[in-house]
């Protein structure tokens, strides 16, 4: 008896038992090598490499004794070139192909077969390190799917372009807030006080620079869609604050009350008109533009060739998400701009009814502006 059976204890040597009953069913019974390991793997609850390994070592002789832990000895030779040969043809017969399979059912191949010549089987690992080794990165971007390869190299160019959108995302609220709240602002305080022509000039005056943020991100989406139907959808968008600012130029007169809010209301109203057919038409065109093989916006997922659900880059959540955020900023804005308005606004001669009425609304608007003192200061 050996050293390494003598050190083996009871409980070892029962599992070994049990591993050799279930070799020879293996190696004695009909069913097909593969079909067997798996079903001893399942029995024994081991790996269907360790299936291998144990077989390996116990195909020769059939010694219960062959099973049992290995406590030293050298290190294992490398593999033959026999496997090597099997590891080089399997490959080449079942790896290498236009689909590229995934590698695991590959080895369990190999070792099947080495198996079957009564070979070393080679473990997942020694498989995967000879693919760089039997074939050159040519061979294999030749093999591959020309389809993922180009969806790989158009993520891998786009990716900056990617990041540069979702950024701007992020700061679409603030850039499109801050003109439109200035502009906001004029026409409030053309309401409130509309002997006065602060409000109308700012709101005027805003209508430019409007246009020009809108004029820098339709030309940013126009390189990333590309769609012919972007410079009609830019008519109406531009179309706004140009068309807004020019009638603003026509409230700075003073004027009575009715005729304020009557004209007010007549700039707004063409303004959301003109900013509605543009927001619906470029929905339209991002619905029926797509980039990477996705709709760029879509209300629900659509389908792929094979059936697959593909999401939209924007769906309609985020679509009302941006939505509640640019009303929320533009709020903020619209208030920032109205208080700097009323602050900046002098309060003018008395001459008249409406312009005492005006003054009069201007000194409570800054009085109520004005901080409230320190009680530190009251009792000094």
């Amino acid at each position: 008896m050996t050293l390494r059976e003598n050190e083996a204890s009871d409980e070892a040597w029962a599992k070994a038992t049990r591993i050799a009953r279930e070799l020879d069913r293996i190696l004695d019974g009909q069913e097909p090598m593969r079909t067997a390991v798996s079903r001893a793997a399942s029995e024994l609850r081991l790996s269907t490499r360790q299936v291998y390994n144990h077989l390996c070592r116990y195909r020769t002789e059939r010694r219960v004794s062959s099973l049992l832990p290995r406590t030293g000895g050298a290190r294992r030779a490398r593999i033959s070139p026999a496997v090597e040969e099997i590891i080089s043809a399997t490959l080449r017969e079942m790896w290498l192909r236009p689909e590229q399979p995934d590698l695991a059912p590959v080895v369990d191949e190999i070792r099947a077969r080495c198996v079957s010549v009564g070979l070393d089987p080679p473990a997942y690992v020694t498989v995967s390190k000879r693919i760089p080794r039997l074939f050159t990165p040519e061979e294999i971007a030749r093999m591959g799917n020309p389809v993922e390869q180009l969806q790989m190299l158009l993520t891998v160019e786009i990716t900056p372009l990617i990041l540069l959108v979702m950024i701007l995302l992020q700061a679409l609220p603030a850039l499109l807030s801050v003109f439109p709240g200035l502009f906001r602002a004029g026409l409030t305080m053309k309401t409130l006080v509309p002997t006065r022509g602060l409000g109308p000039v700012a709101a005027a005056a805003a209508g430019p620079f409007n246009a020009l943020y809108l004029i820098v991100l339709l030309v940013i989406a126009q390189g990333i869609i590309g769609s012919w139907g972007l410079p009609f959808v830019a008519l109406f968008l531009l179309g706004a604050p140009i068309l807004t600012g020019w009638h603003c130029a026509a409230l700075t007169k003073p004027m009575d009350a009715q005729r304020a809010s009557a004209g007010v209301r007549r700039v707004r109203t063409a303004s959301r008109i003109l900013l509605a057919i543009g927001a619906i038409g470029f929905l339209v065109m991002l619905a029926n533009t797509k980039l990477l093989g996705r709709s760029v916006f879509a209300v629900a997922d659509s389908k792929d060739a094979q059936g697959n659900a593909v999401e939209p880059l924007v769906g309609l959540l985020d679509l009302l998400q941006l939505g509640v955020h640019l009303a929320g900023v533009m709020m903020v804005f619209t208030v920032v701009a109205s208080d700097t308005l009323f602050r900046l606004s002098p309060l003018g001669d008395d001459d008249t009814p409406e312009l005492a009425a005006d003054a009069a609304t201007l000194r409570q608007v800054k009085a109520a502006l004005s901080p409230a003192p320190d009680v530190s200061d009251t009792f000094a």
